[in-house]
């Protein structure tokens, strides 16, 4: 479920996330037609193998769908995939510099608290370091009590 989530969550986290992913899939479908406008064009022909007489619209339609569905995958794979390396990398130079913030208090079911930076969470752990630790830890949300946020 988590994945399922976690792209729309990406998407709705910074409102110029959303607009540079609408602002490339406009872009892409007017590339796109500017193509379909110049298909009798001798780059053209020669970009996406078609024939030197006056090619169908249907042969040229379907190839143009199948060059958007390859840029948008393409282009969208690119952006999850640069987000996730970039957070990842982000995040551990911060963890090796030690430049955290541990304004959170977990309480356990125990009664036991320490004070934490959450990285993440998902439906089933928390990610998180304790003070003066590098190391990551990982408990099961069934395990936690309470997460309070100090200031």
């Amino acid at each position: 479920m988590d994945i399922l989530i976690s792209p729309i969550a990406d998407l709705t986290a910074n409102p110029l996330i959303l607009f540079f992913i609408i602002l490339f899939l406009l872009l892409i479908t007017l590339i796109l037609l500017l193509i379909y406008n110049y298909r009798s064009k001798n780059w053209v022909k020669k970009k996406f193998n078609l024939n030197d007489n006056e090619p169908s619209t249907d042969i040229i339609k379907s190839k143009l769908k199948k060059a958007f569905l390859l840029a948008v995958s393409t282009g969208i794979l690119s952006f999850f995939l640069g987000i996730g390396l970039g957070g990842g990398k982000n995040m551990a130079q911060k963890i090796k510099n030690n430049k955290l913030e541990y304004k959170q208090k977990l309480t356990f079911n125990t009664g036991e608290t320490e004070n934490i930076f959450l990285i993440d969470a998902n439906s089933a752990y928390y990610f998180y370091l304790i003070a003066k630790s590098k190391s990551i830890k990982i408990a099961p949300i069934g395990a936690i009590k309470t997460i309070e946020l100090e200031n």
